[in-house]
C-alpha cells in the first residue's frame, strides 16, 4: 500500500511574527526552535509511519539565504530518512527559489531536487509500484508565469503520478505560479501536493488536489493546529489525513459582554492547552468604558498577562464598546466593498514595489510580495480604519 508524506511550506528557521519582548523567558527558546521542531516532529512520524518518499513542494527554507546553523539542520533531519531508504522529492518555492546556489552544504543522496523547467521522477516502492513525481522550482520569486501547460498529462504505465505544484489559483501574469482547478485535473494524476498556501485546505477530492498548510504557523493570523498530510492508498485512491506537528499553537477569540479583567480572566482560565499556546482576544459589546480604555491603552493586556495560565500567554487584545460596535456594522455595510477594491488595487505586487526603497533588503521585499506579506499590511490597514481585516490566508 502507497503512502507518502505531504509537507509544503515547512519555512524552516523562519522567525515569529507579532510577539513583544514581554515573552516570557521560558518561552522564547522553545518559540526560536518552533520550525526547527516542527520539522524534527515531522521527520519522526515519517521514519514511524515507514513512508515511501517525503514531497516537500516550496518554501522548503525561508529565504535563499539561510545561514549554515539552518542548512545543518536541514541536512542532518533529512540524512535520517537517508539512513531509513526513504527518498525525498523537494522543489523551491517564492521564499527559497535557487537557494541551492547558495548553500554550504550537501543534500543527502536521498534528495531530489526539482529543476526550474518542469521535470519528472520516477521510482519504485518497496511494494514494487511504479511511481511518477512531476514538478518545478521557482524561477524567480514572483513566478507570474504559469507552468501547468509544462506538466505531461499522466503517464498510463505508471501506478500512480503525483504532482508537486507550489502555487496558487489565479489568472496568467499573477503572482505566483497562477493555475486553474480544471488545468490541474485536466493533467488525470492521482494527487496534487500543492504548497503556498498557508492554510490547510482540499480544492478537490478524487484526485485529492491539496495544501498541507505550512507545518508551524508563524504569526496570529495562522491558527490552529499546523502540520502534514500522510497520505495513503484507499481503495485505489491516494487519501490525505492531517498530522498536527506543530510545537506552538496560535489561537484566536472572539467574547462578547466581557465587561472587567475579572471575566476576562475567568474566560482565559476554561482554555487547557496542551502545548505553547499564544492567543489574540477580540471582545466586542463592552459597557464599561474603564475596562474599554484599558484595553485600548494596554493595561488590560498587561493585568491577563501577569496571571496567564502555564503554556498560555496572549499576545493581542482589542476591544469594541457596543456603540462603537454598532457603528462600524453601518461602516461594513455601506462601504465595505468600495475600501476592499482600494486596498486590493494598493496590495498588488506593483504597487507595492513603487513604495520601497531600492535600499530595503531582499527578504523584506519577499516578504511584502507573500501573501503572508500582503495579508499582514491588509489587516493593519483594517485595523486603522476600525474594520476587520478583508483578507483570507
Amino acid at each position: 500500500m502507497l503512502k507518502f508524506i505531504h509537507a509544503g511550506d515547512v519555512h524552516l528557521g523562519n522567525p515569529f511574527t507579532g510577539l513583544d519582548q514581554d515573552l516570557p523567558q521560558q518561552y522564547q527558546g522553545e518559540v526560536a526552535r518552533a520550525t526547527f521542531t516542527a520539522f524534527e516532529n515531522l521527520i519522526d512520524y515519517a521514519l514511524e509511519q515507514e513512508v515511501d518518499f517525503v514531497l516537500f513542494p516550496g518554501d522548503f527554507l525561508h529565504s535563499k539565504g539561510a545561514g549554515l546553523a539552518i542548512q545543518l539542520e536541514a541536512q542532518y533531519q533529512l540524512e535520517r530518512l537517508n539512513q531509513a531508504g526513504i527518498p525525498v522529492y523537494l522543489s523551491f518555492g517564492n521564499h527559497d527559489f535557487r537557494v541551492d546556489q547558495n548553500l554550504q552544504i550537501d543534500w543527502p543522496a536521498n534528495v531530489h531536487l526539482f529543476a526550474e523547467a518542469v521535470q519528472t521522477y520516477t521510482l519504485t516502492t518497496r511494494a514494487g509500484q511504479r511511481i511518477a513525481l512531476t514538478g518545478f522550482s521557482y524561477q524567480d520569486f514572483q513566478q507570474k508565469h504559469s507552468l501547468v501547460n509544462d506538466f505531461p498529462y499522466r503517464d498510463a504505465s505508471f501506478d500512480y503520478q503525483i504532482g508537486l505544484y507550489h502555487g496558487k489559483i489565479g489568472a496568467e501574469g499573477d503572482a505566483y505560479a497562477p493555475f486553474h482547478l480544471d488545468d490541474l485535473l485536466n493533467k488525470n494524476y492521482d494527487y496534487w501536493a500543492l504548497g503556498h498556501i498557508h492554510q490547510r485546505q482540499i480544492l478537490h477530492q478524487k484526485p485529492y488536489i491539496a495544501y498541507s498548510g505550512n507545518l508551524q504557523g508563524l504569526n496570529r493570523k495562522e491558527i490552529g493546529p499546523k502540520g502534514a498530510y500522510l497520505v495513503q492508498e484507499e481503495d485505489d485512491v491516494l487519501v490525505s489525513h492531517f498530522k498536527s506537528l506543530a510545537p506552538v499553537l496560535w489561537e484566536e477569540y472572539a467574547w462578547q459582554d466581557v465587561n472587567s479583567t475579572l471575566d476576562l480572566n475567568q474566560k482565559l482560565s476554561q482554555l487547557q492547552p496542551q502545548k505553547l499556546t499564544l492567543v489574540s482576544i477580540d471582545l466586542s459589546g463592552i459597557d464599561d468604558v474603564n475596562f474599554l480604555n484599558g484595553i485600548q491603552n494596554g493595561l488590560v493586556l498587561e493585568q491577563i498577562r501577569a496571571h496567564a495560565l502555564p503554556m498560555l500567554w496572549p499576545v493581542h487584545l482589542t476591544g469594541q464598546g457596543k456603540q462603537q460596535q454598532a457603528t462600524n456594522l453601518k461602516i461594513n455595510a455601506d462601504e465595505k466593498a468600495l475600501w476592499q477594491q482600494s486596498l486590493t488595487e494598493v496590495l498588488t505586487s506593483e504597487k507595492i514595489e513603487a513604495f520601497l526603497s531600492d535600499e530595503v533588503p531582499i527578504e523584506v521585499k519577499n516578504y511584502l510580495h507573500s501573501q503572508e506579506g500582503k495579508a499582514d499590511l491588509a489587516a493593519a490597514m483594517w485595523q486603522l480604519l476600525g474594520e476587520d481585516d478583508g483578507h483570507e490566508n
